[in-house]
């Protein structure tokens, strides 16, 4: 029974297949018709506008190839060489013969150029050899100044050294060296000569000038010095002393350029203070003279140097004799030297 309805069933669904297969075959067959009517309904209007587009663009075409053929009319008379003339074969003649000109003076300018780092070296080499000139005639000048100077004392002296007539007022200051002239005995009857001894001294200095080679000269000066050494015994004498020069001066050659001279005079001495260790009896005079001489010399204006001797004419020391008087000693007389350097204001 169940196979009777499934073969029943299944012609049913042959018989409507069929049935509708037969339905739509004459459908597939009418589209390409109605399809191919479409189409040419939409191909005919387009033709018919392309066949009238043509026709619309015909002047624009037309006016395009005009403007054509103007340009191609107008650029062959432009490019067509005119007809020369006699002025503008005279300007082209010109212009060719500026730029030979131009082509001609390049060397010109080129050997210039070239010239004138010659030149600018020549200048200098004569610059630099002007200077060395100059160099060496300054160098020869001073030469010659130092040679001047060496050969000529006379420039160390001022002319104002040489005129009468003028006074100068210094300080001094000098080396001291004093012994008097006396011999120590001690207890045993030993003698001992006295050496000499060192001091110093300062003071002012006044100078007047009655001709170029005559002055004199008269100083004050402060003296701290030693009369009595003896090294090997405990026996000393030191003495303050203020001294009095009054000297000569004369220098000969001074007109012949030496500022050299020679003094002579006298010293007058005031001992105000004396004090010496183990000469208790011994006494000293307060006044003392002396005979002056030296030698001396002028630096410049403003400096002299000086050698100084003085020797004693005065007894100046005492001892007491048997009966307690003091007596003089014979040729117990003081001898000093000073070394020393004057500055002239």
């Amino acid at each position: 029974m169940k196979k009777v309805l499934f073969f029943f069933l299944m012609l049913c669904l042959s018989a409507v297949v069929f049935a509708e297969g037969a339905a739509e075959k004459p459908a597939a067959v009418k589209e390409p018709a109605a399809a191919q009517q479409a189409e040419k309904a939409v191909k005919e209007p387009a033709k018919v506008e392309e066949a009238k587009e043509p026709a619309a663009a015909q002047p624009a075409v037309k006016a395009e190839k005009a403007e054509k053929t103007e340009k191609t009319d107008k650029e062959p008379v432009a490019a067509q060489p005119a007809d020369k003339g006699p002025e503008a074969e005279a300007k082209e003649e010109a212009v060719a013969a500026e730029a030979g000109a131009q082509e001609a003076s390049k060397p010109e300018s080129e050997e210039q150029a070239a010239a004138e780092p010659e030149e600018s070296e020549e200048s200098e080499q004569a610059a630099t050899a002007t200077e060395e000139a100059e160099e060496q005639a300054s160098e020869e000048a001073a030469a010659e100044q130092v040679a001047v100077k060496n050969e000529c004392p006379v420039k160390l002296v001022e002319p104002a050294e040489k005129a009468g007539g003028k006074t100068k007022v210094g300080v001094r200051a000098a080396l001291n060296i004093a012994a008097a002239n006396v011999i120590i005995v001690d207890q045993e009857g030993n003698e001992y000569d006295n050496e000499l001894g060192i001091g110093f001294e300062a003071g002012l200095t006044a100078l007047y000038r009655y001709s170029p080679s005559l002055s004199y000269s008269v100083s004050v000066n402060l003296i701290s010095r030693r009369v009595i050494n003896v090294g090997d015994l405990p026996v000393s004498a030191d003495e303050f002393s203020v001294g009095i020069p009054v000297a000569l001066q004369w220098a000969p050659f001074m007109d012949a350029g030496v500022p050299v001279y020679i003094e002579g005079g006298l010293q007058f001495d005031f001992t105000p203070s004396f004090k010496h260790e183990g000469l208790e009896s011994l006494r000293r005079s307060d006044v003392d003279l002396g005979l002056v001489f030296g030698l001396g010399g002028y630096i410049g204006s403003s400096f002299a140097v000086d050698f100084k001797g003085v020797a004693g004419l005065l007894d100046i020391y005492k001892l007491p004799d048997e009966n307690g008087d003091y007596r003089k000693l014979r040729n117990s007389v003081l001898i000093q030297s000073s070394v020393g350097l004057t500055y002239f204001f």
